[in-house]
């Protein structure tokens, strides 16, 4: 139905009808900052409710293709800072949370529970850094989230992110890239349309 148009390329805009409700989807590029300018525009232009289906990498033992459900995000990178007051973490919508949780349950997958760790600084994940926030209890490390859902609380709206495991640090002698999760994408992107789809059900 559009795109978003930036310096680098043009991202298509898709509208979609899933059992008789219209949904838009379009991805996301790498980063924070190009994340959440999209995510701004989309919000712009009247989206309300928005979920978010992404890799991560794993500071802990995950399973390649796991779903993992960020409750904080630490903010190690510097777009949220420009949505809200500076604190160390950002906390997910709960309600959200608890639509996706419920979700990828009733759809008989399983979904762990996790903090976060949202870092601009790829190749500054060092093994003191990994090693420091593991022991923290951060679980995963992904570039965007903390951004995303400091933009949404700031613009009012309904954000809710799930991950699948991709690449693993949790041994940082033997980093593992796997395959990026690639085999998880399809059903992510299922269970986060059928979590939108749930969230405008009238049973619900």
């Amino acid at each position: 139905m559009g795109t978003f148009s930036c310096i680098t390329r043009e991202f298509p805009i898709l509208r979609i009808e899933v059992e008789g409700q219209l949904l838009t989807v379009m991805q996301a590029p790498l980063g924070a900052p190009a994340a959440t300018q999209i995510l701004d525009y989309l919000i712009g232009h009247g989206v309300k409710q928005i979920i978010s289906m992404g890799s991560c990498g794993v500071l802990t033992d995950h399973a390649e293709g796991a779903f993992l459900l960020p409750m904080n995000a630490l903010r190690d990178e510097g777009t949220s800072y420009h949505y809200l007051p500076a604190e160390t973490t950002v906390t997910l919508n709960p309600v959200m949370r608890q639509a996706i949780e419920t979700t990828i349950s009733q759809h008989h997958e399983t979904i762990t529970r996790v903090n976060t760790w949202t870092t601009d600084g790829y190749f500054r994940e060092t093994e003191k850094l990994v090693d420091q926030y593991r022991a923290a209890g951060y679980q995963t490390v992904e570039m965007e989230c903390a951004a995303l859902a400091a933009c949404a609380q700031f613009r009012g709206v309904d954000f809710g992110q799930f991950f699948f495991t991709a690449d693993s640090l949790a041994h940082t002698d033997a980093y593992d890239k796997r395959d990026w999760g690639r085999s998880a994408r399809q059903t992510a992107l299922r269970m986060g349309l059928a979590t939108l789809l749930a969230l405008h059900d009238p049973l619900n």
